[in-house]
């Protein structure tokens, strides 16, 4: 038996009622949702839905607890208020898409997967036969920046037929993951230091260290009814989407959370340490030149206060 977690928040009736609807069609599922600080409209939605069905069960939010927050809070109640195996999250605006519903049983074997999704072009890339070794910045990268890897991945994209087998993926986001009960139970929660992004390719990492590749369900997708901000990070768009960009907590959160996560996977010594350091200084001399110099101090607040561990939930950004 499947149960599926959604979190949302604020006033997201028009994504969340669709998505809904699409779990809906699985058989037999346990449906979890919470709710972040959210309106009074999708308060009243979720009690209606709850009081409707025994199978569905809500926790309303009094504060923005961040994606870290409310995903560990879906992943407790599947815990402690269902007795499935697996949990499957979603984004409050990720549509199910299922042409037939068996589809899901196919990661019933595996410890970790994800349903496809048809935007994340690593996915697209995974799923054709790429290698993953060559997809994934390596160990030492500063915010998915390394010379040397963007030119072997530059060459290989182009003169390379991608030929293996279908492989899996190093990290994932939350939506579309579909976990067992004993990985939770081996990995436990998210870590609500990061509060908002980055938490997930943390958490997913995590999950991959222990059990392996998160395989990818390519019989069924998710329909993103609006696209993340987030998915152009750490892949070589991120300067122009910064470009693009005003000051937000969502510049703030994720260039702090990822470099945490980057600065940690170097190390404090040796090879990986030292390609960290050069790719930073590469990389932020770049954004000195094409970014505005508020812009540019931003950034650096930001890449400061994640090397030096001021995480969790930053007062300055209004969320």
């Amino acid at each position: 038996m499947l149960a599926i977690g959604i979190l949302t928040y604020g006033d997201r009736l028009k994504f969340l009622v669709p998505v809904i609807a699409s779990c809906m069609k699985v058989p037999e599922v346990r449906l979890i949702v919470v709710a972040n600080q959210c309106s009074v409209a999708v308060e009243g939605y979720l009690t209606e839905l709850a009081c409707a069905s025994e199978n569905v069960s809500v926790e309303l939010l009094a504060e923005n607890r961040g994606s870290a927050g409310g995903y560990k809070t879906v992943i407790r109640n599947f815990l402690e208020r269902t007795s499935c195996e697996r949990l499957l999250l979603l984004d409050d605006d990720n549509e199910l898409i299922l042409d037939d519903v068996s589809v899901l049983s196919q990661s019933e074997v595996q410890a970790a997967s994800a349903i496809f999704r048809p935007h994340r072009r690593i996915m697209r890339q995974i799923v054709a036969g790429y290698n993953p070794d060559i997809l994934y910045p390596p160990q030492g990268s500063f915010l998915g920046f390394d010379v040397l890897y963007l030119v072997r991945k530059f060459f290989h994209l182009r003169f390379f037929q991608p030929n293996l087998p279908r492989s899996g993926l190093k990290e994932a986001p939350y939506s579309g993951l579909i976990i067992r009960r004993s990985v939770i139970d081996a990995v436990g929660y998210p870590s609500e230091k990061f509060f908002l992004y980055a938490d997930d390719t943390d958490y997913t990492r995590r999950i991959v260290k222990r059990f392996g590749l998160i395989k990818i369900v390519s019989d069924a997708s998710i329909n993103e009814l609006e696209q993340s901000w987030n998915s152009g990070l750490g892949s070589n768009s991120l300067l122009s989407r910064l470009r693009a960009s005003d000051k937000s907590f969502r510049i703030y959160y994720s260039i702090r959370n990822r470099v945490n996560l980057d600065m940690n996977e170097a190390g404090k010594a040796g090879f990986p340490y030292f390609r960290y350091r050069i790719n930073k200084a590469i990389y932020l001399s770049i954004f000195r030149v094409f970014l505005r110099a508020g812009l540019f101090s931003y950034i650096l607040k930001a890449v400061f206060d994640g090397e030096r561990e001021r995480l969790g939930v930053e007062v300055n950004e209004k969320i």
